[in-house]
């Protein structure tokens, strides 16, 4: 079987540089793209108040309406007008989720969020999208935080898959990661990371998708700057995977 996954920081739907609200839009090209799993990182919990007049359901409740009919949502930072956070929007049935507060200090709250998916209401999937530290010592925390929390799912060779903004210019949580068992998309198909930030000119590769446990990546692509570069201060990054969950194998290479 196959199926499509998209990691996108949003940057809680506003234009980088004229801050007009874009979470109609932002559906609306999410569409397009017939995903099964959506993962998002600083999705606001709540509208703007100027904006709550346009809606009847909140912001995660807004993207998943009538697209996928199950969504979990990790809230990390919380202040006066709102909250935001992570979330995993899915297709198919989410059995478990749960999030893991990973920040280091106040000025920045981070989280990774976990969710055990049911492909065709039977297959375990295990989804964790996630948003680290600007310094590469907050980072290194997480990493390891995060590299603990998979463990069990590695050694036991469960189907996983890791999705998110890891602002990992230096590129030191990423060896960390391959040295883990677990693999990366772009790697995979170009032999190299994609360049995701920022959406205006892309030269870094912060955003990423590592998977592990029997799936094999099958493509894998940065999405058009001309649709999405005014969306964000990142652009989304798109993988498609095939699953035989009667294969224990991973994929090699």
């Amino acid at each position: 079987m196959k199926f499509k996954v998209l990691t996108f920081n949003v940057h809680k739907f506003r234009h980088p540089l004229f801050r007009k609200y874009l979470l109609k839009e932002l559906k609306t090209e999410l569409k397009k793209q017939d995903l099964h799993l959506v993962c998002l990182q600083e999705l606001i919990g709540i509208h703007p108040i100027k904006q709550k007049e346009d809606f009847d359901k909140d912001p995660l409740e807004h993207l998943a309406d009538e697209i996928w009919t199950h969504f979990a949502y990790g809230k990390n930072a919380v202040y006066p007008k709102g909250h935001h956070g992570n979330a995993i929007l899915s297709y198919y049935p989410i059995n478990i989720y749960s999030n893991y507060n990973v920040s280091n200090h106040a000025w920045e709250q981070r989280g990774i969020l976990h969710a055990e998916i049911l492909i065709d209401n039977l297959y375990p999937l295990d989804i964790f999208t996630l948003h680290f530290d600007l310094s590469e010592w907050g980072r290194q925390k997480q990493v390891t935080e995060l590299l603990r929390i998979l463990d069990p799912f590695l050694k036991n060779n469960r189907p996983v898959i890791v999705t998110g903004d890891f602002n990992d210019w230096r590129l030191q949580s990423h060896k960390r990661l391959l040295v883990s068992g677990l693999q990366e998309c772009a790697m995979i198909r170009s032999a190299k990371l994609q360049p995701t930030f920022p959406s205006v000119y892309p030269f870094l590769a912060l955003d990423r998708i590592y998977y592990s446990g029997g799936l094999k990546c099958v493509d894998t692509k940065v999405l058009p700057e001309k649709e999405w570069r005014h969306m964000s201060d990142h652009l989304p990054l798109y993988a498609e995977f095939e699953y035989d969950p009667l294969s224990k194998s991973s994929e090699e290479g």
